[in-house]
């Protein structure tokens, strides 16, 4: 049950599948008739009762409990606790078969009497569980949470104690004051509404303007955490539960705004983290590339500040290059780098300062190419670098005057060169960002827009002043909206564009450079958008992850041509996708040493979770790979192809938390590395980057932040041959 907001105002709807493929809403009631609507809110299920609570306005105003079944003869109000005005049912919870809130029965006229109440959904069955304060003021109870079997608020009972947690099995008789954590009459939440909490391990915590404090529901379990922040400008803030610990923000003027732990295991404590752009105690990796001369990362020390460094064998980094001078808080780099598609190995970056670099790993192989402030007419923005076998395509852009140009780089000054500006392309074409450009056959593909066609796809050969439309995916003065990234695969380079105004009907599309080998490869969703991502070469065919409109966002594989385009399997049968429907989906897919696909995603089973698969390309070849060292699904994450076959991934369990896992694609061949913090923790290694010999990745140990690892695997009987360092 959920509520919309229409010509009746917000009220509640149910969703329902009348027949396989098709959705209908339903009004439930119209509870405040007319536009006004009822203010639905606070709408909480309670499985137990087979029904949704929730609290609405009828057409006197007055805000009350109500309750649905999911039929509007069921949508009725449970009981009117205030006769005479709105008893305002406020954090509405469930614990076991029973909904607990707050509630104002106003007992004495006109008083404020908000207490703790509990309902079956009969008017008999909702009652006021305790009177904690009698009188006209009430307990003013704050903060309902279920920890375990018991519930935990704070309250103050007027008995000059001031707010403190009290902790309740439903009853009156078994209600009561956990302890006096805070002696006087301040207790724990002396600003009462400004107070955030979290339950986390086991316990409740509270937070209130300068303080943290936490409870088990037993005295010997509550304590204050950690320190008072007595000259805090924003107080605490933020509580989120963590594995092991609880994180909260705090902004003093000492330390400003900086994030902060306080760890099961050691309650007491509550130590500084970090803060955004403060990388003391870290070095927290940015970038991690192997290339000839060296595995190098983009990362900060203390002396230099972030600048790129290669990872030393034998402990250590050596410092390739210093672009910004001392410690620099900030990455010196502005894009993300590129790497050369053929010819030498190279990483190309660019700095801070509108410069071009390359880098091949060494200290001697990280040079300069070229200054693009220096020009006539400085460019002020880099909008991004691509790839084009050995050399580099870069984007300018000027914001005053405003000015976009197209250059051409193969690593040394004298060859870095305008291909496009706008004194050598037509006075009514004008170049654009909307995608980075890319290379089709022996075409670069570009954006641009030009009077009567709007922004689409133009091409260039490669030599100056040479621009001509490929396409206008949406004719006339609309423009079409291509996405990255651009993946070549056989002959063809792939991507996906709506051809339908405002960015309607985005499917898969493919081009070999020329305007008729620029083709629609074939129409997935016949009624909308397949919204084509996670575009991955598989030899010269294409992977990507598509929806049908009927099976939810599945995988697909594609020879450039509609009858060659099939889905590889349906994970989640019916509307239920495997791969998710946002961006933002945590699914990762790779090809393996030996050719196999390798992939995370959902596939409906009961237990649930993110599974890691694997597969020959066929529906008879795909297969989930289950851990025998693992109850659960592992939830993998950055899935890295290792150059000697299998892959790396960041895998989860509640024992261990996220730590680096491996997989050969069979069950017992898929198994825990290390545990990098032991405990529940976990690492949380990102980044994995494949070297000769293994891997790099970024990972937190508990102890020193977040720091640069290696894994070096062998093809000998044991797994590691130096292990981590």
């Amino acid at each position: 049950a959920f509520s919309q907001t229409d010509a009746i105002g917000t009220e509640l709807w149910t969703l329902h599948a009348p027949s396989p493929g098709t959705f209908a809403l339903t009004l439930m009631r119209d509870i405040f008739p007319g536009s006004s609507g009822s203010s639905i809110d606070q709408i909480t299920p309670v499985f137990g009762l087979g029904a949704v609570f929730f609290r609405a306005a009828d057409s006197t105003g007055n805000i009350e409990l109500w309750k649905s079944n999911g039929t509007p003869a069921g949508t009725v109000l449970v009981k009117d606790i205030r006769a005479s005005g709105s008893s305002f049912p406020d954090e509405l919870i469930a614990m076991g078969n029973r909904l607990y809130f707050f509630a104002n029965d106003a007992t004495v006229s006109n008083g404020d009497n908000r207490e703790l109440w509990s309902s079956d959904g009969t008017s008999a069955g909702t009652v006021n569980v305790i009177e904690l304060r009698s009188g006209t003021s009430g307990s003013n109870p704050l903060r309902l949470r279920v920890l375990g079997n018991r519930l935990i608020f704070t309250a103050n009972d007027g008995g000059g104690t001031g707010q403190e947690f009290y902790s309740s099995n439903g009853t009156a008789a078994g209600t009561s004051r956990v302890v006096d954590l805070v002696a006087g009459s301040g207790g724990v939440s002396a600003f009462a509404y400004n107070t955030e909490a979290v339950v986390a391990g086991g316990f409740y915590y509270l937070s209130s303007d300068v303080q943290l404090f936490r409870t088990d529901g037993t005295a010997a379990g509550s304590r204050q955490v950690g320190q008072n922040f007595s000259d805090a400008i924003i107080g605490v803030q933020g509580l989120h539960a963590s594995a092991n610990s609880v994180l909260f923000s705090v902004n003093t003027f000492a330390e400003g705004a900086e994030l902060h732990q306080s760890r099961f295991d050691t309650p007491s404590q509550a130590n500084l983290l970090r803060v955004i752009g403060d990388q003391v105690g870290h070095s927290d990796p940015l970038f991690f590339h192997a290339l000839p001369g060296g595995n190098i990362t983009l990362a900060f020390d203390d002396g230099d500040g972030f600048e790129w460094r290669r990872l030393e064998a034998g402990g250590g980094a050596t410092l390739l290059v210093e672009l910004a001078a001392g410690a620099n808080t900030y990455s010196p780099v502005s894009q993300e780098p590129v790497r050369s598609t053929s010819g030498p190995d190279r990483v190309w970056f660019i700095s801070d300062y509108n410069e071009l670099w390359v880098t091949d790993g060494s200290v001697a192989g990280t040079q300069r190419v070229f200054d693009f402030s220096s020009l006539p007419i400085p460019m002020s923005n880099i909008s991004c670098l691509a790839a084009r076998g050995s050399a580099v395509i870069v984007l300018l852009r000027n914001f005053s005057p405003d000015r976009r140009e197209l250059w051409l780089s193969d690593g040394t000054e004298a060859g870095t060169r305008a291909l496009l500006t706008p004194e050598n392309i037509a006075f009514d074409t004008v170049l654009g960002d909307r995608f980075c450009p890319a290379s089709a056959g022996t075409a670069i593909l570009v954006s641009a827009s030009r009077s009567g066609v709007g922004n689409e796809m133009f091409r260039s050969n490669g030599t100056a002043g040479n621009l001509t439309l490929l396409r206008d995916f949406v004719p006339g003065q609309s423009s079409g909206f291509p996405r990255e990234p651009f993946v070549a695969a056989g002959a063809f380079t792939y991507f996906s564009v709506g051809d339908e105004f405002n960015d309607g009907n985005v499917e898969l599309w493919r081009t070999n450079g020329t305007a008729q080998g620029t083709q629609k490869v074939v129409e997935i969703n016949p009624t909308g958008s397949s919204n084509p991502r996670q575009l991955t070469r598989f030899g010269d065919d294409l992977l990507f992850v598509a929806d049908d409109g009927s099976s939810g966002f599945e995988l697909y594989r594609t020879d450039g041509s509609a009858a060659g385009t099939t889905r590889i399997t349906d994970l989640f049968p019916g509307p239920g996708s495997g791969f998710g429907r946002f961006a933002s989906d945590p699914s990762s897919l790779v090809i393996d040493a030996t050719g196999r696909i390798v992939f995370s995603a959902l596939d409906g089973t009961p237990e649930g979770g993110r599974n890691l698969f694997v597969s020959d390309g066929t529906q008879a070849g795909t297969h989930r790979v289950s851990p025998t060292s693992a109850q659960e699904s592992v939830q993998p994450r950055e899935l890295l192809a290792l150059a000697d076959g299998g892959v790396l991934f960041a895998g989860y369990t509640p024992e261990t938390g996220r730590e680096l896992w491996f997989s050969d694609g069979s069950d017992d061949g898929t198994f825990l590395i290390t545990d990098i913090v032991p405990g529940t923790e976990g690492g949380g290694p990102q980044k994995l980057t494949a070297t000769a010999d293994g891997a790099m990745f970024s990972a937190n140990d508990g102890e020193h932040g977040l720091e640069p690892w290696k894994v070096v695997l062998t093809n000998d009987d044991e797994l590691f041959r130096d292990g981590f360092e």
